[in-house]
C-alpha cells in the first residue's frame, strides 16, 4: 500500500475518480477553444504570437490527456455546456457537429461519420447515451432523447423518445416534465 501524506492522500482520492478525470479533460478543451476562437481578433502581431503559441499548448495538452483518459472529442466547439460523461473507463469518442447543452455520455460511446458522409452527427439537448452506444452517420437526434445500452443509431431520432436495437428502433416516448 502506498503511504501519502496529507494533500496528497486528498489529491490520490479525487484525482482517480472518472468525474474528476472529465473535469480536467473538460477544463483543458475549454481553454483550447477560447485560445482557438480569440486569436482571429488580434491584431498586434506579439498577440498573435501569443495566440498561436497558446492555442498549439493546449491542442498539445488536450492530446495528452485524450490519451491519458481515453476521451477523445474530435472537434472543438461542438459540445455544450453541461456535458457529463459519468464513466470513461471504456472510453468515449466524441466526433459530431454539434452536442448541444447538458448531454450525458456513457464508457464506450462512439459518435462519428460513416464513410463516404460529409455529415456527422448533431445531437439534441438533454440527451443521454447509454453505455457502449454508436451513433453512425448523418443523424439528428432529438433534444430529451435516451439511446440505450449497446444500441445503433443509423437514423434520426425523434423528441422526446427512447430508442433501441441494432439497429436502434423506436421504443417509447419519455415522459414529458
Amino acid at each position: 500500500m502506498k503511504c501519502y501524506g496529507g494533500n496528497r492522500l486528498l489529491k490520490h482520492w479525487i484525482g482517480n475518480t472518472d468525474g474528476y478525470r472529465v473535469y480536467r479533460y473538460l477544463k483543458v478543451l475549454r481553454y483550447y477553444e477560447y485560445w482557438l476562437n480569440t486569436s482571429s481578433q488580434c491584431c498586434n502581431p506579439i498577440t498573435k504570437i501569443l495566440h498561436a503559441i497558446m492555442t498549439n499548448y493546449y491542442k498539445l495538452k488536450l492530446s495528452r490527456k485524450a490519451g491519458k483518459y481515453n476521451i477523445n472529442i474530435c472537434r472543438p466547439n461542438s459540445v455544450g455546456y453541461g456535458f457529463r460523461a459519468t464513466h470513461i473507463n471504456g472510453g468515449v469518442i466524441i466526433n459530431c457537429e454539434s452536442m448541444e447543452n447538458y448531454c450525458v455520455v456513457n464508457s464506450g460511446v462512439v459518435v462519428g461519420v460513416k464513410t463516404g458522409v460529409e455529415r456527422a452527427p448533431i445531437i439534441g439537448n438533454h440527451v443521454e447515451l447509454a453505455t457502449g452506444c454508436k451513433v453512425i452517420g448523418d443523424v439528428v437526434i432529438g433534444d430529451n432523447a435516451i439511446v440505450a445500452p449497446n444500441s445503433v443509431v443509423v437514423k434520426d431520432v425523434e423528441q422526446g423518445t427512447i430508442v433501441s436495437g441494432v439497429p436502434a428502433k423506436f421504443l417509447k416516448t419519455t415522459r414529458k416534465v
